[in-house]
């Protein structure tokens, strides 16, 4: 799916960060919180490189990527 990203970290966060924002923005109405989350995780270069994934990438492509592995 990542084939640009070697470490198994930074692929199991994509997918976790993915998820995250679309249940802070779609769920819970709150995006100052994920700004915030985003920004204190910008110390973290796992974090980091995940998160600009996913931001360039767009979240719900990436969950329904993901999904399209389990869900047939």
């Amino acid at each position: 799916m990542f084939q640009e990203v070697s470490e198994r970290r930074i692929l199991n966060y994509i997918v976790l960060h993915a998820i995250h924002k679309e249940l802070l923005i779609a769920v819970l109405k709150d995006k100052e919180t994920l700004e915030r989350i985003v920004s204190f995780n910008q110390n973290f270069p796992v974090y980091k490189k995940a998160w600009d994934i996913v931001e360039d990438r767009g979240h719900k492509l990436i969950i329904d990527k993901f999904k399209s592995f389990y869900i047939k």
